[in-house]
């Protein structure tokens, strides 16, 4: 019995000793890994119909604009990136101040359909019947990989003045996104706005002068009307714009044919 508890005593103290030796270490380490886990950087990438930028944006091009015209167009602002985003717009162009820039007046609705012309639905929370500055200034939330679809309409009001006549701007719609500190912009540029000239209408007479005189003019693009008057001033007739460009007076020294762009009169010279 004695024998075995020195045994035993025997090899507690070798295990001590080794234990005590330093053969072991004396910080143990180990490590695995977790599968399926990455990272990645956040992408904002803000589309105007699929494109960073519209260099020449023909859909609201008027060359002949007149007073009480307009053009629509919809438009598809998309995020193409991997973190929502919001977005907002502005208008810039040419011939600010009192020029044509300025007596635009722009419409921007949920309307996601056109006729070219106008365009129906609501208007966008914050949008701006003026350019020149903020168009949608309601920023507006897409998540990543959504778009939404927006009307555009930009026209000359009925009431504009005659001094617009024969005036020029390009238009330029940018659309700016932000997520924090991040922003990204798409423009949409190009437009090309002008107002017809007034120009007078080409007279031609026919007939005989005092007894039976027949007048026929050339059409003049904005003209709501046309007004014969006599060497007097006396109005002695009235022709709707599109209507029968023609008069027959009779006992007249003279004519005169007057046009009107906007709601203002102006002279279109001497007739017959």
């Amino acid at each position: 019995m004695r024998d075995r508890v020195l045994a035993a005593a025997a090899a507690l103290t070798a295990v001590l000793v080794l234990a005590g030796s330093g053969v072991t270490s004396a910080g143990w380490t180990d490590a695995t890994s977790i599968p399926g886990t990455s990272m990645s950087s956040g992408r904002l990438d803000l589309r105007v119909d699929g494109q960073d930028a519209v260099a020449s944006y023909a859909p609201l091009d008027l060359p002949r604009l007149v007073p009480g015209q307009t053009a629509a167009t919809v438009l598809t602002v998309g995020n193409q990136g991997n973190v929502a985003l919001g977005w907002t717009a502005t208008t810039s162009g040419t011939n600010a101040g009192n020029g044509l820039l300025a007596a635009l007046r722009l419409l921007v609705t949920d309307a996601t359909s056109t006729d070219g012309t106008s365009c129906g639905g609501t208007a966008l929370p914050g949008s701006a019947a003026t350019a020149g500055g903020t168009l949608v200034g309601t920023a507006r939330t897409l998540a990543a990989g959504a778009s939404e679809q927006v009307c555009v309409q930009v026209g000359l009001p009925a009431g504009a003045a005659s001094a617009l006549a024969g005036s020029a701007s390009d238009l330029t719609i940018q659309v700016q996104a932000t997520t924090g500190s991040w922003s990204d912009t798409a423009d949409v540029g190009g437009v090309n706005l002008a107002a017809v000239p007034l120009t007078p209408p080409t007279v031609t007479c026919s007939g005989v002068l005092g007894v039976n005189l027949t007048m026929t003019w050339t059409e003049v693009p904005g003209a709501k009307e046309y007004r014969v008057f006599n060497a007097l001033g006396t109005l002695i007739g009235t022709v709707p714009a599109g209507g029968l460009l023609q008069a027959t007076v009779g006992a007249l020294v003279g004519v005169t044919v007057k046009t009107v762009f906007g709601s203002e009169w102006v002279s279109a010279g001497a007739g017959c």
